[in-house]
């Protein structure tokens, strides 16, 4: 993920790569290959994501930075569950299965439910099926800093029990840690039992904006802060790095 960023494709493939290199280096392609795409922060989505993460023997992605009108007609549809497909092939060779988050961001106030004063409330409670198709769903759990202390993880990890426990009184319940991956396992499971398919859908998510008219499409070049710090920034270095003068050594 280019961490809020519209990346060029180059540094999209320089990323995977490193990233691949890094596991096969440190953990063996043996023990884990990347299959799932985690993209909550690039501030719009362009369609040869999906073509290069398909490249990467990458099938499926979970996005977040779209319009919210967007998000809103999807919702309605329950469709937040598609293949994303490039609008230049018909055959499908490139799809990539995508789940996209119905809310205004990824944390907890605004991913339980589109009230931030009740998801507040409930920070260890999540009820999104009314906005899916399936009886599948993806639950994003605490925020940033939610997991710094072992106390945070435990007391999020006890209420949410407890929740189930209450909503499910009765009934068995196997709870257990998962992953992004496990989710879509579980709706590949879901589809086949329920003889459905995904819709597809083709194009770009730009241009992002996540309420009212909040467009974010000249954050990186407009901006008058942005563009004093690297007036300023420029000439320190050049005062630092005179040209002709810099020679870089490496150990």
């Amino acid at each position: 993920m280019t961490d809020e960023a519209n990346a060029h494709y180059f540094s999209i493939i320089t990323e995977l790569m490193e990233g691949h290199e890094f596991l096969r280096n440190h953990i063996g392609t043996e023990s884990y290959t990347p299959t799932t795409h985690w993209s909550i922060d690039p501030f719009g989505l362009s369609p040869t994501l999906p073509y290069l993460l398909s490249a990467s023997n990458i099938s499926n992605a979970a996005v977040q930075r779209v319009h919210y009108s967007v998000k809103k007609y999807l919702a309605k549809n329950k469709q937040l569950e598609f293949m994303w497909r490039q609008l230049w092939g018909s055959h499908g060779k490139r799809d990539i299965r995508t789940h996209m988050f119905p809310f205004y961001s990824y944390d907890i106030p605004h991913s339980c439910g589109p009230d931030p004063s009740v998801c507040c409330q409930f920070d260890f409670a999540y009820v999104k099926l009314y906005c899916s198709e399936l009886l599948c769903c993806v639950t994003s759990t605490g925020r940033r800093a939610n997991f710094i202390k072992p106390t945070f993880f435990l007391y999020l990890w006890e209420m949410t029990l407890g929740t189930i426990s209450y909503l499910l009184c009765g009934l068995i319940i196997n709870a257990r840690f998962g992953t992004l991956n496990d989710y879509f396992v579980e709706l590949d499971r879901s589809l086949r039992a329920d003889q459905k398919v995904l819709p597809v859908l083709s194009g770009d998510f730009f241009t992002y904006a996540d309420r009212d008219d909040h467009y974010w499409s000249g954050s990186f070049f407009s901006l008058d802060d942005v563009i004093l710090s690297f007036t300023i920034f420029s000439r320190q270095i050049s005062k630092v790095f005179p040209v002709g003068s810099c020679v870089m050594q490496y150990p």
